[in-house]
Order: structure tokens, then C-alpha cells, then sequence
């Protein structure tokens, strides 16, 4: 399982570089296929020219860009995300999204906690939402919509949450 927690989890005085590397190993990966996905996730993310800053120099976008490459490294069948948007710019936001996007498509299962309606509507087929503790909504994101008469993801979710919807 790969997983990506609302704060890193990064080692401070590795490089991003470094810390893929760690991780992979952890994971039991071959060093050659490591060596070739650090550098292929690394471009992907924009992050070259980072590989040899150590983590505690980062901003909080290229922390949270390595710590999705260390997530989805070894290309585990069930990926956890936290807030994988968080602190991170525009650009590199949609480029996080287009990698969930290709990765559900190859039949593993993401799971996403986020508060981040647009990344909900855009990136789920499948929703759980909770508010104060309670699960008040599961199942498929068109069923919801349908239910609350609502079209905007942002619209659903309040009327689910303020209780206006009787729930599932």
C-alpha cells in the first residue's frame, strides 16, 4: 500500500533524491528499476532540480510532491492519499491529479481524504463522506447527486452535511 499522510513524512536531512531511494528499498524494490522510477517520478513532478536538496530546505509543494512520489514508487495496488493537493501550485496540482487519474485506470484502488471538493468531483467514482464523526453519505458519486438534486459537487456536499438530505 502506498501511502501519502497530510504531513510527509519525509527525513529532513535527506535529499528528495535520497528519500525516494530509502523508501524503495524499504519496499524491496531492485535497485535498477529504483534508480529509473526515482528519475522518471522526479521529472514527472518537476523536481530535478531538487533531487539533491535535502527535504528540510524544500517548500511545502516539493515535500508534498516527493512524498506522492514515495507513495506511488513501487506502484502498490491500493494507494492511501491524504490532501495530495496540499501547498501545492497550480501547475503541479493538476499534474498530481492526472497521475491519480492514470493510476485508477489501471485497476488499483486510490483512496483519497480530502477537503477539497473539486479534487473529490474530479477524481472520485466512489464516495464516502463523513461530518462530525458520522458516515453520511456512501456510495457512487452520480447516486449522491441524484439524491440531493444538486449538480455542483461543493452544493452536494453542503446540503448532505447541514442535514437538508435524508441519509443513506
Amino acid at each position: 500500500m502506498g501511502v501519502l499522510p497530510e504531513e510527509t513524512g519525509l527525513y529532513p536531512r535527506l535529499t528528495a533524491e535520497e528519500n525516494l531511494i530509502y523508501f524503495g528499498k524499504l519496499r524491496g524494490m531492485e535497485d535498477w528499476r529504483l534508480r529509473k522510477r526515482v528519475a522518471e517520478l522526479l521529472e514527472l513532478l518537476n523536481l530535478t532540480d531538487k533531487k539533491y536538496v535535502i527535504a528540510g530546505k524544500l517548500s511545502r509543494g516539493q515535500r508534498q510532491k516527493v512524498a506522492f512520489a514515495r507513495a506511488i514508487l513501487d506502484e502498490p495496488p491500493v494507494l492511501l492519499l491524504d490532501e495530495p493537493t496540499l501547498g501545492v501550485d497550480v501547475m503541479s496540482a493538476r499534474e498530481i491529479r492526472k497521475m491519480i487519474e492514470e493510476y485508477a485506470t489501471t485497476g488499483k484502488t486510490v483512496v483519497l481524504s480530502t477537503h477539497n471538493m473539486w479534487d473529490v468531483e474530479r477524481l472520485c467514482d466512489y464516495i464516502g463522506i463523513i461530518s462530525e464523526g458520522k458516515l453520511r453519505y456512501l456510495g457512487k458519486k452520480e447516486d449522491l447527486e441524484k439524491l440531493v438534486g444538486e449538480k455542483e459537487f461543493e452544493d452536494v456536499f453542503v446540503r448532505l452535511v447541514k442535514g437538508d438530505v435524508v441519509e443513506s
